[in-house]
């Protein structure tokens, strides 16, 4: 099978089977996708999950640190056989809704109220464990949020795409871009009313960031009058990294990034035009 990319290196690309867990990150879904850590997406070393962030996305050890652990406190278990191991439970795990994972995703749909129908069923569910039963994976509620993308807010975030690519023919995303393409997200939690606490707002802003930074060609800061103008990805990535979950066709490692460039991406798209 083909591993997705123009680079013979890259595992192949496998999509998630009936049985696979997922998450509502793609970025650990894409990791699991081509067997960076193990594709059922179940049962997750730590040293797992760090070496494939800092192998496929080059990002830097404490990232990586951070990011794992920031996993372990969702769905961490310790694994007794054949000794004592801790172990990320499921990917799924991490769709508990409002720990890591948040309302006003760039292409997943929000949580549902849970249907009174099901109260009884989501009550009983331990939320590490690792697939929910087949009423909770047919209906997502408020314990748990979406893990698949939407195709109408992938095909929205696809239409905020204005900015000249200089490799493709097609426009990107660029920095003022993802602004907009957040700020529509955030307006349209429900009731209008509630906004994104103050760790998830800033999880949604840094997860734009990171797309920014791991998808995005371009330097961030090449034009004074307008910060990060110059940084921009293309649709064919989007498609490919937040649509399909797999490594882009063009697929290179992106430059090193960690914590502090991140935070620092961030607050140059929040003051983007």
């Amino acid at each position: 099978m083909s591993n997705g990319t123009s680079n013979p290196s890259i595992p192949p690309f496998v999509p998630p089977g009936p049985t696979d867990s997922r998450s509502p990150c793609p970025a650990l879904n894409v990791l699991a996708n081509h067997n960076y850590i193990p594709h059922n997406g179940l049962d997750i070393s730590p040293l797992q999950l760090i070496r494939a962030l800092q192998t496929v996305y080059n990002a830097s050890l404490p990232f990586s640190i951070f990011i794992t652990l920031a996993g372990l406190w969702t769905a961490g278990y310790i694994k007794w056989t054949p000794w004592p191991k801790l172990r990320i439970r499921s990917l799924h795990a991490l769709a508990a809704h409002n720990v890591i994972e948040h309302d006003a995703s760039l292409v997943h749909e929000n949580a549902l109220p849970i249907h009174p129908s099901l109260k009884s069923t989501f009550s009983s569910y331990d939320s590490k464990s690792p697939y929910p039963p087949p009423s909770i994976s047919t209906h997502q509620g408020k314990l748990f949020a979406p893990t698949s993308p939407s195709p109408s807010l992938l095909a929205a975030l696809l239409s905020d795409c204005t900015t000249p690519h200089p490799t493709s023919p097609h426009p990107g995303l660029g920095m003022s871009d993802i602004k907009r393409a957040r700020q529509r997200r955030d307006k349209a939690i429900s009731p209008p009313s509630t906004k994104l606490d103050f760790i998830h707002e800033a999880f949604a802003w840094g997860e734009s960031a990171k797309i920014m930074c791991v998808l995005g060609v371009g330097n961030f800061d090449d034009d004074d009058d307008n910060e990060g103008s110059g940084r921009v990805v293309s649709a064919e990535r989007i498609k490919a990294w937040l649509g399909e979950e797999r490594l882009p066709d063009d697929w290179t490692r992106p430059e090193p990034f960690g914590i502090l460039k991140t935070n620092n991406v961030k607050g140059l798209i929040q003051k983007a035009a």
